[in-house]
């Protein structure tokens, strides 16, 4: 079990991370010229990236919210 849950902590640090780092893209991409049709596409992907992050998130906290299968309740 401490396995399991130590995989799920791992995962949910990993996809932190992973937002962080769209913060970061995120501020580049304000400060750099570009064509607004460019910065659109730009901010649209990094958009998709941080909802399905968020959503992977939302199921890993759910996760550990349910008994792994064979683990005492």
């Amino acid at each position: 079990m401490n396995n399991e849950r130590a995989r799920l902590n791992r995962a949910t640090n990993t996809i932190r991370g992973t937002l962080v780092q769209l913060d970061y893209l995120q501020d580049l991409v304000d400060a750099a010229t570009m064509t607004t049709c460019k910065r659109r596409a730009i901010d649209d992907q990094i958009a998709r990236i941080r909802s399905n992050s968020s959503g992977a998130m939302d199921e890993l906290a759910s996760a550990s919210k349910i008994p792994l299968i064979g683990s005492a309740m």
